[in-house]
């Protein structure tokens, strides 16, 4: 292990030259991955990809050692590698820096592991990311907290978090993961602002089949279609998996052709035929209204949930007691997550109210997630209105990144109306800490259950668009 040890030494002592010089970029060998538009790093050999904040290029690190300086580091790694035994010790297969005009760098280099050592029973992940990792940080680089598992791009992986000892503002991300045989270590630094780095190499992605190493899959995930998904309880139930499943692979591609498919066909005839003319006339204007945004509000809710380890539960309405006589038949199913992790936020959240139409089901888009926490109330529920908004101010830094976008948080509305932040849900972390700050400032009128107030839970949503003339919304 020693012979790893001293090539991630060095790989780390570089970054932190990078912190402080500008060198000129040049090429690296054909396993190197590909650059498009200048922002979006693409690696075959490991099938991943990341879209990342600025304009990058890649360069050759060793253009910050003097000769003699490379002289010493080749006979240490040669000394190293004759002293060498383990799953570490074949050949690096990858060695890839990027950089970028704003003050960040990106390095990542990866392992060919022999059959033997991928068997994760016998050889846990853990194991090479300590040694690659806590076993490798020189004297200026020090850890913020512990190595902790996490999912990247949906797979297992390990961060590190760390930071210069010498330069205050600098601090790095460091990852490390398998794919295709090989074990990889990804180090981004930043000079300042790191939230920006650390979120896209979180949103890195692999472009095969994700593996879960943990609990594989023994089916791929079946289609949206009549008998995929049948007018059951289980048949939502197992619909509402396989969203969540491609939201943990961050097939977005696939999410958003899921989703699509839950929108109501013909939506202003089928809510007057169901209800009758008035009802459905009034039920029909809140979903033109709702659904558009409740489909963004459904994918952010898909994604976090997709982070959680849980399970979905579905209770099939009955309509008869809720409605009373209609003018045509309705199947209509309430959809509830429960986690079953101690990840941060609610316990359990509701995800839906489902209609089955047409052969598939629909969500109601004018569906609001509300969970009444004071116990022992029922009866009906007459939510409290927004009465202050504090408006959130956009991030200086994400403004110069031109990032923008929805965060979504869950809180606890309380009896008199004030707002406790449980966690941020989903949304890019340069946005999260001001949505945060302003939620907190709200205040609404109480909710009550048969007129008397209560506490409960739900969902907000805090959006960030620079074509504001505010800057904020």
């Amino acid at each position: 292990m020693r012979y790893v040890r001293a090539c991630a030494a060095l790989f780390l002592c570089l970054s932190a030259a990078y912190c402080a010089q500008n060198p000129d970029p040049k090429e690296l060998p054909a396993n190197r991955g590909s650059l498009v538009r200048g922002n979006f790093y693409n690696n075959p050999a490991l099938s991943l990809s990341m879209s990342l904040p600025g304009t990058w290029q890649f360069f050759d690190r060793t253009s910050y050692s003097t000769p003699q300086q490379k002289q010493s580091d080749k006979e240490m790694l040669e000394k190293a590698r004759a002293n060498c035994q383990g799953a570490l010790c074949g050949p690096v297969e990858i060695d890839v820096a990027l950089q970028s005009a704003i003050g960040y760098a990106i390095y990542l280099s990866a392992h060919k592991l022999a059959s033997e050592y991928q068997n994760r029973d016998r050889y846990p992940l853990r194991k090479l990311a300590e040694t690659m990792s806590l076993g490798s940080l020189g004297a200026k680089w020090v850890p913020d907290g512990e190595l902790t598992p996490i999912k990247l791009g949906g797979r297992p992986a390990y961060r590190l978090i760390i930071h210069n000892s010498h330069v205050t503002t600098a601090k790095g991300f460091l990852y490390v993961a398998d794919s295709n045989g090989q074990v990889f270590m990804l180090l981004g630094v930043a000079k300042s602002e790191p939230l920006a780095l650390q979120s896209a190499l979180e949103g890195l992605r692999f472009t095969d089949t994700p593996i879960f190493v943990s609990q594989p899959e023994t089916e791929p995930p079946q289609a949206s279609s009549v008998e995929s998904y049948p007018n059951t309880s289980d048949g939502l139930r197992r619909l509402l998996t396989d969203l969540l499943l491609s939201a943990r692979n961050d097939d977005r591609t696939k999410l958003w052709s899921q989703i699509a498919e839950i929108e109501i066909p013909n939506y202003e005839d089928w809510f007057t035929h169901t209800f009758g003319q008035e009802k459905g006339k009034n039920l029909a204007g809140k979903y033109a209204s709702s659904f558009k945004p409740s489909k963004q509000q459904f994918e952010m809710l898909c994604v976090e949930l997709g982070k959680q380890a849980g399970e979905v539960s579905v209770e099939k309405v009955d309509v008869a007691k809720k409605y009373g006589v209609l003018p045509s038949s309705l199947d209509e199913y309430h959809a509830n997550w429960k986690k079953t992790d101690d990840s941060a936020g609610p316990d359990s959240q509701p995800i839906g109210v489902f209609y089955y139409i047409d052969g598939k089901f629909r969500l109601d888009g004018s569906f609001r997630e509300i969970q009444v926490l004071s116990a022992n109330k029922t009866g009906p529920i007459t939510l409290g209105k927004l009465i202050s908004r504090v408006q959130p101010v956009y991030p200086d830094a994400a403004r110069k990144l031109r990032i923008q976008g929805t965060v979504a948080i869950n809180v606890i509305v309380r009896k008199d109306g004030t707002v406790s932040v449980q966690n941020v849900g989903t949304g890019h972390p340069l946005l999260a800490p001001a949505a945060v700050e302003a939620v907190q400032q709200w205040r609404y009128e109480p909710t009550t259950v048969n007129g008397e107030p209560v506490d409960i839970q739900t969902k907000v949503y805090v959006v960030f668009a620079l074509n504001n003339p505010t800057d904020q919304k």
